[in-house]
């Protein structure tokens, strides 16, 4: 939060399925949940530029 410069009011209550738990038995995601809003196409656009670039996907198809 200190990091981000967030404050309480930025936290919400979330839901997480369970697919996404890497161990099922103990239901922790280990690296925590986050989720980011953005309302700036061009901020947007680099974020998921970034992303294909990191993960070397060089096809047209826009990421979803």
């Amino acid at each position: 939060m200190n990091l981000l410069k967030l404050s309480t009011e930025s936290l919400r209550k979330f839901t997480l399925k369970s697919d996404y738990y890497n161990d099922t038995k103990s239901h922790k995601c280990p690296y925590g949940v986050a989720r980011v809003v953005v309302h700036n196409t061009q901020i947007i656009q680099n974020i998921y530029g970034s992303i294909k670039e990191m993960i070397k996907d060089n096809s047209d198809i826009w990421i979803n």
